[in-house]
């Protein structure tokens, strides 16, 4: 632990309290959560940051999707409206926020996807426009009681574990670990995909679960896809990220090319004058084996920015990712089961 942490303590501890009573007001039933009366499924974490929500909402989705009327509720981070409001490919961020935009891009028509800061009011209001509806998925909402889902999934990193943290402000955990007991299904995030079964054992014997409600889920980098125009071999590398933690990614791509990294803090909200100063570092390279790369969040931000039409003459490229999970067959079956009631 470093010196600033330990003077962040006694915060952590007041902080502690404070989580502590909350909870047990629902607990104890002082303050109590709405039941969800149709098949709900949380996707949450414990720690502030960038666990791989977004990809395990758009995999439980995308398997849904195929059998059942299916929504999505998600708080819309970094929107400038308020309250409830159905997404649709046409919208902004700043309308609905990066990652409710950049999942309903990746659902087809059988999949609503909203925005609402208060999750009962959202489900709410869904309800009235979906009155078909047979399945929802709440986005990033570990933390808000006043709902129960049917099924809770918590995900942590591999590399940044709850367990390895502490509360805010001296670590980056919302809830005590302790609090990962409320959850059904623990999923560990952005693990080595060569992770053999006593790695995974002494890794789950840090947890409270049994190892059947334990998956661990790897990001699979499934390649460079250009935006606007592509050149025929890249060596170098400008990477333009606005996300929690860009390393992974910098690492992939360092493989095969030289990399600049340019990093903005996460959900960043680009500006033309960011775009600008992006084309600047690209043309320092002057060379026709330089490409432009950045993620499907930021490009979705990004885009927004460039109000002047400056991307379509620069060689931009996202960088596509699928979700494998170790006992993936197990895992889609219970998701399944559990909304079909079985």
């Amino acid at each position: 632990m470093h010196k600033w942490q330990f003077i962040l303590l006694p915060f952590s501890w007041m902080f502690w309290v404070i989580v502590f009573i909350r909870n047990s007001l629902f607990e104890f039933g002082i303050l109590r959560s709405y039941q969800i009366p149709i098949p709900s499924i949380t996707v949450g974490n414990l720690r502030v940051g960038g666990t791989g929500k977004t990809p395990m909402t758009i995999y439980l989705c995308q398997l849904l999707q195929n059998h059942y009327k299916t929504a999505v509720i998600s708080r819309g981070y970094g929107r400038k409206t308020k309250g409830f409001r159905i997404v649709t490919a046409a919208d902004s961020p700043i309308l609905s926020g990066d990652e409710p935009l950049l999942i309903r891009q990746n659902l087809n028509s059988n999949s609503t996807v909203a925005v609402c800061e208060n999750r009962k009011e959202g489900f709410s209001q869904l309800q009235k426009q979906e009155p078909s509806l047979e399945a929802v998925v709440f986005d990033d909402a570990f933390q808000h009681r006043k709902i129960k889902s049917g099924l809770s999934l918590l995900l942590t990193e591999f590399d940044r574990p709850y367990w390895d943290d502490h509360l805010l402000p001296a670590g980056r955990l919302r809830e005590p670990s302790e609090s990962a007991s409320r959850a059904d299904i623990l999923i560990i995030t952005k693990s080595p995909a060569n992770l053999d079964e006593n790695q995974k054992n002494t890794f789950i014997s840090h947890t409270r679960f049994s190892s059947e409600n334990v998956f661990f889920s790897s990001i699979i980098y499934s390649g460079l896809f250009a935006k606007f125009h592509s050149i025929s071999f890249i060596k170098k590398v400008v990477l333009i990220t606005g996300i929690d933690n860009p390393l992974p990614l910098q690492r992939e791509l360092e493989k095969n090319a030289e990399v600049k990294a340019v990093t903005f803090p996460d959900h960043y909200s680009f500006t033309a004058l960011d775009l600008t100063h992006i084309h600047d570092i690209f043309g320092t390279f002057a060379s026709d084996e330089t490409a432009i790369v950045t993620t499907s969040k930021d490009f979705v931000r990004l885009q927004q920015a460039d109000v002047n039409h400056q991307m379509k003459n620069f060689p931009w490229y996202v960088m596509e990712i699928e979700l494998q999970l170790d006992k993936q067959e197990i895992f889609n079956q219970r998701i399944l089961n559990y909304v079909r009631g079985i």
